[in-house]
């Protein structure tokens, strides 16, 4: 005799399979629109085909993208699809704060409501009647910074589940790395258009945009027009507010390139601080002369003619002339020199717009196929490994390595090595050991110079100290420290600096959605 079929188990296979078959769909959909959005680079049509896509991938009422305005502290739509679509106003904002989505913005936290007559968050926004029953926010987040909402509503009561908020959440990830390499593509797009631009308007001007070249060859006219012993250019830098010899022509000139002032230091000092020109015919005799630097390279400096190089207003460097081989500096070559600057400016400025310009196309380049890597779901170890090489090469650094945490071990483990650190995979670290340590445990990133004179060195390198210059960032997954990612470099070659930690940032949040991607 056959015993009675439990109606309690059957209810429950049944939901369980309602459940994966929901979950089999959604991951369906979740991958058709990471391979959307890794194929679309114009930001109107990704944003509007990723939220349609969604909206009808899940069968959802409504879904919609509001952008982050931060100098309004305001959300304005951006792309909308579903049952709302003729509803919304053109251009509908709504403030940080107000609303559900508001709250999401200004929090960074999901918010689901399977009854928003009972959620305090919820406003009708830009609805005239209470339509929506079911509503679902969560965030886009880019580097720990909210940029956008994801919205999805529902005319029915109890829509949403806990599937629905993981795979929202996980989509939102996505589509913030989707708009942020639209961004780069939009930006270098415009950054290309106005070089174009400047390309023609300067061949007058420059008939070069390769920054040492124009430098070299402005130094050998300056020279030669003036009858100088020595021309050189400092360029400022921005980051340490120094003024660096980038180009020098004329007897024991080489010695010069690299040589650093400060503002208000020296003749070039002064003149760039000021932002007026200088003549002094006798440097022996003015104490803003700055010897150091003839007793580095050997030359006997008299005397001085140096030219703020302005490009609107602002001082972007220096030109200079040394040592009159006939006669004296005269305020003809004052005025001449003068003039000269103004076109040394418009062409340095436009080769490093240029630099950037190419600089930006190839991160923008690099990141595209890491994200299409992370499309393709390649093995983990391979796309890891990718990751770390393409970040390697982008940032002009010697090797890198992926730790990623075990939270049962309660450490830190290379999992992936490149160049000289492979033969370091598989080492550990604890929370708050060395530089990957600590950038584990305080979740920010960490620039050491010179790794051998840090004082937070990890025991386990202490035998060679491989390190030289390091870079290390987080690799985080919705607020959550999961790994860290580290760049090393030649310290005699270079050091690392803010914009290496922004990129550097971007391929550890795509290392990130990789490693959590598969876990899906």
């Amino acid at each position: 005799m056959f015993g009675a079929v439990d109606p309690t188990a059957s209810t429950e296979r049944a939901q369980f399979y309602e459940r994966e078959q929901k979950r089999s769909v959604q991951l369906a959909v979740v991958n058709e629109v990471a391979r959307r959005a890794a194929s679309i680079l114009d930001m109107d049509q990704l944003l509007q085909e990723v939220i349609t896509a969604v909206q009808q991938g899940f069968n959802y009422h409504n879904v919609l993208l509001a952008m982050l305005d931060e100098t309004a502290s305001e959300l304005e739509v951006q792309a909308i699809a579903g049952g709302f679509e003729d509803l919304i106003p053109p251009d509908y904002r709504q403030a940080v704060g107000m609303g559900m989505i508001g709250w999401t913005a200004e929090t960074g936290q999901p918010l689901l409501a399977n009854d928003v007559r009972r959620e305090p968050h919820y406003i009708l926004g830009f609805l005239e009647e209470p339509l929506t029953k079911s509503e679902l926010c969560v965030p886009l987040k880019l580097t720990g910074q909210v940029i956008g909402v994801l919205d999805v509503q529902d005319t029915r009561l109890n829509v949403f589940d806990e599937t629905d908020l993981m795979t929202m959440v996980t989509l939102a990830d996505q589509l913030a790395v989707a708009i942020e390499r639209g961004r780069l593509y939009q930006e270098i797009q415009r950054r290309l258009e106005e070089l174009t631009f400047l390309s023609r308007v300067g061949r007058t001007v420059t008939s070069s945009l390769d920054l040492e070249q124009i430098l070299t060859t402005i130094m050998a006219e300056t020279a030669l027009t003036l009858g100088a012993e020595i021309g050189s250019i400092l360029l400022l830098d921005e980051e340490s507010g120094e003024l660096v010899f980038e180009a020098a022509v004329g007897p024991r000139a080489e010695g010069m390139k690299g040589l650093r002032l400060s503002l208000g230091q020296g003749i070039a000092g002064w003149v760039a601080q000021e932002g007026q020109p200088l003549l002094v015919l006798n440097v022996r005799e003015d104490p803003r002369f700055y010897p150091d630097i003839d007793e580095v390279t050997g030359f006997v400096t008299k005397s001085i003619l140096s030219v703020p190089l302005k490009v609107k207003g602002k001082v972007i460097g220096v030109i200079e002339a040394l040592n009159k081989a006939e006669g004296d500096f005269s305020q003809a070559d004052v005025a001449l020199l003068s003039s000269m600057a103004q076109t040394a400016a418009i062409a340095i400025e436009n080769a490093q717009l240029f630099a950037e310009t190419q600089r930006r196309f190839e991160e923008m380049t690099a990141l595209y196929d890491v994200s299409l890597d992370v499309t393709a779901r390649l093995e983990m170890p391979e796309l890891l490994k990718s990751i770390v090489e393409r970040a390697v090469t982008l940032l002009r650094a010697d090797a890198g390595s992926i730790y990623l945490y075990d939270s049962e071990r309660e450490e830190l483990r290379m999992v992936i090595g490149y160049d000289y650190t492979e033969k370091y995979i598989g080492i550990t670290l604890k929370p708050g050991e060395g530089i990957a340590g600590k950038v584990f445990q305080t979740g920010d990133p960490l620039i050491v110079d010179d790794y051998r004179a840090w004082e937070g060195r990890a025991a386990v390198f202490e035998a060679d100290q491989p390190f030289t210059a390091v870079l290390e960032v987080p690799l985080k997954w919705q607020e959550r420290v999961i790994g860290v990612l580290v760049i090393t470099a030649d310290v005699q070659r270079r050091t690392f600096n803010q914009d290496d930690v922004w990129l550097a940032t971007l391929f550890a949040h795509q290392a990130a959605v990789a490693i959590e991607n598969a876990h899906l």
